[in-house]
């Protein structure tokens, strides 16, 4: 009886060992033709360019230029502090933070009321000084010149009443004059042959003199030109100038803005290396 009963189990198609052998190369055979375009895809790069800037041309044999970006701060070889050499109010600025510049181009104006003024009282105390040392120059110039005409005066004077005296004595002799005539003749001879010694002796010791004191007026002259020069540049140092080519770094100023003299309003690099200055701000690079 359980063998009329019993019957065979057939398995479904998708479990038979022959089907899950075909599906497991499959799969296999899948993993490999993806692996294989995988590989491939990332063997064969590409890039999408527009047509504009592809540039075709003849290959031909040359150096090839790699170019290597590098990443970096770009800092001054030398740098040069620039002062305000004399300070004040900031009036006007002339250049900004990045600007090249050359040497003796100006970069920043003060106005400084107090330093003008001072400017102009000693300008006009030194003009006085320069004035009265030329009047005084002038007076030894022209004592030397009157001594000079004096002396010759004194030689033509003596030279005529030679001339007169050697006239008057004969007619005197011959009774032909009054020898009141000829004795005034005679003591103006003297009188003048005794002035021409004193008169030399006189012209020589106030030469002397006036060669003396000549060169320490003209040093005196020379210096107080030299101070008038100096008082002159002070206004100058009321604009900052580059000392040489270069391009300003740093600019901390507004228009308006106090600056006390010694202050370091500015900062460039000289376009050629060289020691850093102690006293302006600017730097080269």
């Amino acid at each position: 009886m359980s063998h009329v009963m019993d019957r065979p189990i057939v398995s479904p198609w998708w479990r038979q060992p022959r089907t899950r052998a075909l599906g497991m190369a499959g799969a296999l055979l899948l993993v490999l033709v993806a692996g294989a375009l995988v590989l491939r895809a990332s063997a064969e790069r590409s890039l999408t360019v527009p047509r504009a800037d592809v540039t075709i041309g003849s290959v031909t044999r040359g150096t090839f230029h790699d170019f290597v970006p590098l990443h970096g701060t770009v800092v001054p070889k030398d740098t040069i502090y620039l002062d305000a050499l004399a300070g004040g109010q900031v009036a006007k600025l002339l250049v900004q933070a990045g600007d090249a510049v050359t040497a003796g181009q100006p970069l920043i104006v003060f106005r400084n009321e107090q330093l003008q003024l001072e400017v102009l009282n000693n300008e006009g105390r030194l003009v006085e000084s320069i004035t009265q040392l030329q009047t005084f120059e002038t007076q030894l110039e022209a004592n030397r010149a009157n001594n000079a005409t004096i002396l010759e005066s004194i030689r033509y004077n003596i030279a005529t009443l030679e001339h007169t005296a050697a006239r008057y004595d004969p007619l005197l002799k011959a009774g032909a004059i009054a020898p009141k005539e000829v004795e005034q003749v005679h003591d103006q001879l003297a009188h003048y042959r005794a002035l021409l010694p004193v008169q030399i002796d006189t012209n020589r010791k106030q030469e002397a003199l006036r060669l003396a004191q000549l060169p320490g007026l003209q040093a005196s002259e020379k210096s107080l030109q030299e101070s008038l020069v100096a008082t002159h540049r002070e206004l100058d140092n009321l604009t900052v100038r580059a000392p040489v080519s270069g391009r300003i770094t740093a600019l901390d100023l507004k228009i308006g803005e106090n600056r006390n003299r010694g202050e370091r309003p500015t900062g460039m690099a000289p376009s050629k290396p060289r020691s850093a200055l102690k006293t302006p701000f600017f730097t080269s690079g």
